[in-house]
């Protein structure tokens, strides 16, 4: 008995993961530690500084011990939603055993969804996924008591969900759970008026993050929070008709293999055969490079404007701040290219990393998906890439500055310098399959091509102002680093003014006498 029960643990985390690939719900290594390459250029930006969910950065920092307490106060106003008049300071025993019990039961489920094993035991784990799971569903009630139809109403009014650096904790790729857990509780705690959970949710959350207007969102099946918010931004937004929000509910997470379908068999078969052809028309070890900068572009006739859309106008967009910060929106065509604006600030950084980082774990390639989830667009890596190679110079700041692609709120915190630099470190790392998006690599070679018409002028001026720029940082560097290893203290000062003179005179020196014979 006691070997079966060993085999039985042992074989457990397997068959969960088995499982995964085609559950619905769970994603298998959907939360990950974010490689090193693309975390050393600012690794600040993948940690969370007011709230830590989830077991990767519980107990990190002290600044993140506060919010435990508020997470402990929304669970408990959580489980006395349902019944107002329950006494507050009583935990009401059934409801929180209901909540623990089905937490429990999908240990494996919450394990498969990290990539890297979880030093934890069973119950530690439940325990994190209960309290975080409580407090973000509760988070999102009160966000949206407004829109809720007859659900009671907080009794402890958190105010956090307004602080920006709050909401981009909620938004960091190594600070998730899994949104399934937020579905179980919402089903455990109102399961008799909680039809379409999944798509309720998402609304909530997205109207949290400031995306839309609250209303349910029809979406395939998302990880966490930063898949949803990752979708919303780069793929068709639908949100859900009266109709369709009171539609059959939806199945709770069964973690059962099903026998393999004969059709879904064949179409995977074909679906294998169109890629290996596609592979074989296409290089794979391209990651699609920009290689002309904006005042180039300008110099051989491209014109550089914002991309508003079809059904976008300036002053809508102007009100739309998600959309101002991340568009991920570009087209070329007739020698004008379209590019949806950037707002460059501390927090489009945060968000910017994270959604990059998202995309690079996952697939390279369009992969086959059995769960039904497209894969990941790169639109973010993209968008990276784009501005890398618009930008080689401050001048190119300028330019783009003056056709309104990027824009920058605090001029004195963000200087031409600092958002050069911020650009090409944000592209630091960033590889796409040339075979994954052709319309981007396709507008990427139409770029590099435009060199007809090019005036001479503007180009020898561009590159003037490089070779100006360049010169600059190197006498930059030559001079913080005299100041650290010679200059440190005034004795070096001085030592090092006596030999520059002593090597004026002897320089002086020899040419006179060269000038004497």
């Amino acid at each position: 008995m006691a070997g079966d029960d060993e085999f039985d643990r042992w074989i457990s985390p397997i068959e969960m993961m088995l499982n995964t690939l085609t559950n619905k719900k769970v994603r298998g290594n959907s939360i990950v530690d974010i490689p090193e390459h693309l975390k050393k250029s600012n690794m600040k930006a993948y940690k969370p500084k007011v709230v830590s969910i989830g077991p990767l950065h519980r107990k990190s920092s002290r600044e993140l011990l506060y919010m435990e307490e508020i997470k402990w106060q929304c669970m408990l106003s959580l489980l006395h939603r349902l019944n107002p008049t329950d006494d507050q300071k009583v935990v009401p025993p059934k409801r929180l055993k209901d909540c623990g019990e089905v937490i429990l039961k999908y240990d494996e489920a919450v394990r498969a969804c990290y990539m890297d094993p979880i030093e934890l035991d069973r119950h530690e784990l439940a325990q994190i996924m209960l309290v975080d799971g409580c407090f973000l569903l509760e988070l999102l009630l009160i966000t949206n008591d407004k829109q809720l139809n007859g659900e009671p109403k907080s009794k402890f009014p958190v105010k956090v969900s307004k602080r920006e650096e709050f909401l981009s904790d909620l938004k960091l790729l190594e600070n998730q759970i899994p949104l399934f857990i937020i579905d179980l509780l919402y089903l455990k705690l109102f399961g008799q008026k909680s039809e379409g959970i999944p798509n309720i949710i998402n609304g909530y959350a997205l109207y949290l993050f400031g995306c839309s207007s609250g209303r349910p969102i029809i979406s395939p099946n998302r990880a966490h929070f930063l898949e949803l918010t990752h979708w919303f931004l780069t793929s068709r937004q639908i949100e859900a008709k009266p109709d369709q929000e009171r539609s059959a509910p939806e199945t709770v997470v069964e973690l059962t293999i099903d026998p393999p379908d004969h059709e879904h068999m064949e179409s995977m078969d074909i679906w294998l055969r169109e890629r290996d052809e596609r592979d074989k028309k296409v290089s794979k070890e391209t990651t699609p490079k920009l290689e002309r900068c904006a005042a180039r572009l300008q110099a051989a006739g491209v014109k550089i404007k914002t991309f508003y859309g079809k059904n976008r106008s300036s002053s809508k967009l102007e009100k739309d701040p998600v959309s101002v910060m991340f568009g991920c929106k570009e087209k070329f065509e007739q020698g004008v290219l379209e590019i949806q604006s950037l707002c460059v600030t501390e927090e489009t950084e945060l968000q910017w990393r994270n959604f990059i980082a998202w995309e690079q774990t996952r697939s390279a390639e369009k992969t086959w998906e059995q769960t039904g989830t497209p894969a990941t667009e790169k639109k973010f890596s993209q968008y990276a890439l784009l501005f890398k190679g618009l930008v080689c110079c401050e001048y190119d700041i300028e330019l783009l500055k003056s056709a309104k692609v990027l824009k920058v709120h605090d001029e004195n915190k963000w200087s031409n310098e600092k958002v050069n630099k911020f650009i090409h470190d944000i592209a630091e790392g960033i590889q796409i399959d040339a075979s994954a998006d052709p319309k981007f690599c396709e507008m990427i070679n139409d770029l590099n091509s435009c060199d007809k018409g090019c005036c001479r002028f503007i180009m020898f001026k561009h590159c003037c102002r490089i070779l100006l720029t360049k010169a600059r940082k190197f006498c930059r560097y030559l001079y913080r680093l005299l100041m650290r290893d010679y200059c440190s203290t005034p004795w070096q000062t001085l030592g090092v003014m006596a030999a520059v003179l002593l090597l004026f005179l002897t320089i002086a020196q020899t040419v006179l006498a060269a000038i004497a014979l």
